[in-house]
């Protein structure tokens, strides 16, 4: 059988594995299928810091860290290097320069980072100034912990990271010589590094077949494609392939700097729309057998005269019964991540369950449908986790866990006797409420949920299926017992009024001792959702030529598009509530940091502070 090498590129979280390789990994060894991973965000932030290499990056930089941290893009580099809200970071001038390559000599190792609870703050801060300075001519779009700013290819041409990919990456690869190479492109910031490996990899003869595929993929290619046509032809009225922003970058393997196809072989490159289980079995069993692998289920590719681009039909994603249990051999948890503690993700289900929400279109732009992991899988991967790796932390990666599996899971813990501190997303709803002292004895410590909104007229218009007084019960009890519980709003629903609006806000001040972390945006239009196919309904019009986001879309009812963003800058403003904007970092750093708090073991001030 064709083996498979997946890969996870910058930039993802460098606190646990990504779940996305360790799923796929999981399902195609179960069918017998040789695989191997390569955690590339993770190995591009060790490459980077390494002390030696580090110092030849930083080295060049001391000139303009005489000149003051205007010369590294002032507010937006030091906003960068924040870890909360409460303590800010040393001055960013040549002794700390100093400071932090010799912290590197300390806490980095061969195999990963030596790193101690009661240091992390410190740890953390030294390894992300460390990075912003190993970046300094990305100004100011540096790297750091939580990733980096969106910078324009040219100056990503400087990108530390890419010394990675070219040095240590592809001759690896090379070396491998894999039937099929997988990209996970989950998120936005890793769409420049996709492109990059994809370019590299053919200029350097590497004809190995290239799947691209991930969530980011996915809900790309159907706001690209929402008619889901069989082909989009390239002719005098259509778009050239290179002016299709990155898909035909991709499929090409254009290189995003130099804006070059590869000399190399013209080996396919394909991309993958929904979950890649299945079309990567299809593909290795007809790699194997010399059949026509352009015809599997969930492709998309340039066809052979490159004439168009071909969107194959959809296969049913997998049953529940063939969700496997996660494997996490081969990651280095504990050592190769930053954290202190030895956390990993988990998933109790994929989609979601409620999906009723008329601003959310994931499910369709996703392929996504529920589907429960049976919960003796879930029980054997957890002891998995305990006995082989010594996991002490858990991250659940579901959309939403439903109460039913929140009550099954607690059952199982207690009658196992396992404990595992863990975070998820939740839903607010009356069933929760019997549910979270069991669960938090077992060890639910950190929860982020949709608040949205505190105007019942404005949930009903979202189909939330709550009520505001369900929201405000079950943070009280989440509180009760201990429970952190970060919660999204959305301003300027469509028809939502100034006065609605200041409800939401009022019912944030009268709960702010019960809430950890605040996140809070102005409504975006979903390609997917029921609002984009509703228009009229909710008082907006969309014109075709609008980019997707907070602008993407006119108002005929409710508030102005500025009365909207002073709604958020009010929360900010707002002396407590602005005090619960987490500032950096994603859910699982802000939950191991409380964790680590809860434990005594870290002396860093929470987001309230």
């Amino acid at each position: 059988m064709s083996d498979v090498l997946l890969i996870s590129l910058p930039v993802a979280s460098p606190f646990t594995p990504p779940m996305p390789l360790l799923a796929l990994r999981s399902y195609l060894q179960i069918r017998g299928i040789p695989v191997s991973c390569i955690d590339a965000n993770a190995e591009a932030m060790h490459y980077v810091l390494n002390p030696d290499r580090c110092r030849k990056y930083v080295e060049p930089c001391f000139g303009m860290l005489e000149r003051g941290a205007a010369a590294f893009g002032g507010d937006a580099v030091e906003q960068a290097r924040l870890l909360d809200r409460g303590c800010a970071p040393p001055s960013l001038d040549r002794q700390r320069a100093e400071d932090v390559l010799s912290a590197l000599e300390r806490i980095w190792t061969a195999d990963g980072y030596d790193l101690s609870p009661e240091r992390y703050r410190s740890d953390l801060g030294a390894a992300n100034d460390a990075l912003i300075l190993a970046s300094a001519r990305m100004t100011p779009h540096n790297l750091t912990i939580w990733g980096s700013q969106s910078a324009p290819p040219h100056r990503q041409s400087t990108n530390p990271y890419l010394d990675y990919v070219r040095d240590d990456l592809v001759p690896r690869i090379q070396q491998a010589k894999p039937g099929i190479i997988g990209i996970s492109l989950t998120f936005a910031n890793q769409l420049f590094y996709t492109q990059f490996l994809i370019h590299e990899l053919r200029q350097r003869g590497v004809d190995s077949l290239i799947a691209v595929g991930g969530a980011y993929c996915t809900e790309t290619w159907r706001s690209m494609n929402p008619d889901g046509r069989a082909r989009l032809a390239f002719g005098r009225d259509l778009p050239a392939i290179d002016q299709l922003p990155w898909l035909g970058m991709i499929l090409l393997g254009i290189d995003p700097v130099s804006q070059r196809r590869p000399d190399g072989p013209d080996a396919p490159i394909v991309a993958v729309c929904g979950e890649g289980e299945k079309p990567l079995v299809r593909m290795a069993e007809c790699l194997d057998k010399g059949e026509g692998l352009l015809e599997t289920p969930n492709l998309i590719y340039v066809d052979p005269g490159q004439t168009a681009i071909m969107f194959n039909e959809q296969d049913q994603p997998l049953a529940a019964e063939d969700l496997p249990r996660i494997d996490l051999s081969g990651f280095g948890v504990g050592r190769m991540y930053f954290t202190p503690i030895v956390a990993a993700p988990m998933t109790s289900s994929r989609g979601c369950y409620w999906n009723k929400c008329t601003f959310c279109g994931r499910a369709r732009s996703m392929d996504s449908q529920f589907r429960a992991v049976p919960i003796d899988v879930i029980m054997d991967t957890l002891e998995s986790y305990r006995e082989n790796f010594g996991v002490d932390m858990l991250v659940f990666c579901d959309e939403s866990m439903p109460p039913a599996i929140l009550r099954r899971l607690t059952e199982r813990m207690t009658q196992a006797n396992i404990h595992f501190d863990y975070s998820g997303m939740f839903r607010f709803e009356e069933a929760l409420f019997p549910l979270v002292e069991p669960a938090a004895k077992c060890g639910l410590k950190y929860v982020s949920m949709g608040l949205e909104s505190g105007c019942s007229r404005v949930l009903d218009l979202m189909n939330k299926g709550i009520e505001p007084k369900t929201i405000e019960d079950l943070l009280a009890e989440l509180d009760r017992n201990d429970v952190q519980t970060h919660v999204f709003v959305i301003f300027g629903f469509p028809t939502e009024t100034a006065a609605e609006a200041a409800e939401t806000l009022e019912m944030l001040e009268r709960n702010v001792e019960k809430i950890w972390s605040i996140g809070v945006t102005p409504f975006y239009l979903d390609q997917g959702s029921y609002i984009m196919s509703h228009c009229e309904e909710f008082g907006i019009e969309a014109p075709p030529d609008r980019p997707i986001g907070p602008n993407s879309f006119v108002r005929t009812v409710g508030m102005s598009d500025q009365e909207v963003y002073d709604c958020v800058a009010r929360i900010w403003r707002h002396p407590e509530l602005g005090a619960r904007r987490p500032i950096n970092g994603r859910e699982d750093y802000w939950a191991i940091s409380d964790m680590l708090r809860q434990r005594g073991l870290w002396q860093g001030s929470p987001p309230e502070a």
